[in-house]
């Protein structure tokens, strides 16, 4: 019997899914070459003489603690955060990181007995969801910091078709993120940072935190969420007429407000019991008028940085509107461009858990590729282009990018070049 080293196990997975490969019956196929072996023994530090059977990633994937991939996403991001690299995508001092929500998995039938589950017009769906941290900029880099998998806890007594009252007891998404702003805290302790909320999040426990975290935040206020905040909010605007700045462009008038100061007590607006004492807010807002389609937009956020004339545009647009990148280029990414975010490559023990996670360490390199020059100095580098051109510019697109991949590792044997001296960019801009 054949023993392989769990980085052997692990590449083949990423090779799956950056060379985007819809199946683990069809990576079976295109792996089977002298060259991919060669590579892959290579890439992972290894003599290999033969590959191992797709089964056995699929078996090693079941029963990894994926807290061993939570590692690895940790430590990328803390290497690229003490070189430097990413110090070009702060903003005011800070990162910004964005959480939000996404379902990784769906089934008919109960999956196993941490699934959620939603019943609809009597139809019950078992699924699994999971709350992404991800770093997010203005060019479009996202990278993943912290993952939190919402799971319900085992009911021993009771078998899943016997439990009653199943949305009461289930985990959340709120309940979730207390759990990854402290385990946030706790491995990056000194890190700066504002996060970028839903107005699932409008809440004094939310802002509570980020407060004593020394946290920024901008949070979206929801039309008809926390209806005496916004009674506030509107008796300040008015009060304070000259806190109001537009914008002008040929298609668009953009019309910016912010409060002063707000001292808020939730109490006011939470159907539970909460603690009376007033936390100190501002709420900024940005109507956006279309000429030709004559429609109108409205973003409202509520914040703790500080909003005037001078930043008022700056918050809104390279701040709190940043949010969606974690929906557009992270989840959008993985469900529509390769990676297949809801296909089950290996749904036993921990297998949906570590092929999720799987797929953001590939996003991660897939995105240092599309956002740096690296590719370019190490494949063309007497090419002349342009000073910021990026690596994604070579190929075209990811599909692209990933087909040649797939048809370097299946038919070129990797040649190992020097690099030490080889400086390498990714652009804020």
């Amino acid at each position: 019997m054949t023993t392989y080293p769990p980085e052997v196990l692990l590449w083949q997975a990423l090779f799956m899914f950056q060379t985007h490969i819809e199946s683990r019956r069809q990576f079976e196929r295109d792996k089977a070459t002298d060259a991919f072996r060669a590579n892959l023994g290579i890439i992972s530090g290894n003599r290999l003489e033969h590959i191992a059977h797709i089964d056995t990633v699929n078996y090693f994937m079941a029963n990894l603690n994926p807290e061993e991939l939570q590692k690895v996403i940790r430590k990328n991001i803390r290497d690229l955060i003490r070189s430097k690299v990413l110090d070009d995508f702060r903003f005011d001092g800070n990162f910004l990181v964005a959480v939000d929500g996404v379902c990784f998995a769906t089934f008919k039938h109960p999956h196993c007995e941490y699934c959620l589950r939603r019943t609809t017009d009597g139809v019950t769906t078992y699924f699994h969801y999971a709350l992404v941290a991800m770093l997010v900029s203005p060019t479009g880099l996202v990278l993943p910091i912290e993952i939190e998998f919402i799971e319900n806890t085992p009911d021993k007594g009771k078998t899943l078709s016997e439990k009653d009252d199943e949305f009461k007891k289930q985990d959340c998404e709120l309940k979730a993120f207390y759990r990854l702003v402290g385990r946030l805290k706790e491995k990056f302790p000194r890190l700066p940072v504002t996060l970028l909320l839903d107005g699932l999040y409008a809440n004094r426990n939310v802002i509570s935190i980020c407060d004593k975290n020394n946290w920024n935040y901008f949070i979206s206020l929801q039309k008809d969420s926390l209806p005496a905040f916004q009674k506030a909010v509107a008796s300040n605007l008015k009060k304070h007429q000259e806190n109001t700045w537009q914008h002008r462009t040929e298609d668009c008038c953009r019309t910016f407000r912010w409060t002063t100061v707000l001292r808020h007590d939730f109490q006011k607006d939470s159907q539970k019991k909460c603690s009376p004492q007033p936390l100190l807010m501002f709420a900024i807002e940005e109507t956006e008028d279309f000429f030709k389609t004559k429609t109108k937009r409205k973003f409202a956020y509520i914040t703790n940085h500080r909003p005037s004339r001078e930043n008022i545009m700056e918050l809104i647009h390279e701040g709190a509107r940043q949010r969606w990148k974690i929906e557009n280029e992270t989840f959008n990414t993985l469900k529509n461009h390769g990676m297949e975010l809801q296909h089950s490559y290996g749904n036993k023990g921990y297998g949906l858990q570590n092929y999720f996670l799987v797929r953001f360490i590939a996003l991660s390199i897939e995105q240092f590729l599309t956002f740096s020059n690296g590719m370019i100095k190490i494949l063309s580098p007497n090419t002349i282009l342009p000073s910021r051109e990026k690596g994604i510019s070579l190929f075209g697109s990811l599909k692209q990018m990933a087909k040649r991949l797939l048809e370097s590792l299946r038919n070129d044997i990797i040649e190992i070049i020097d690099l030490s001296n080889v400086r390498f960019s990714i652009f804020s801009g």
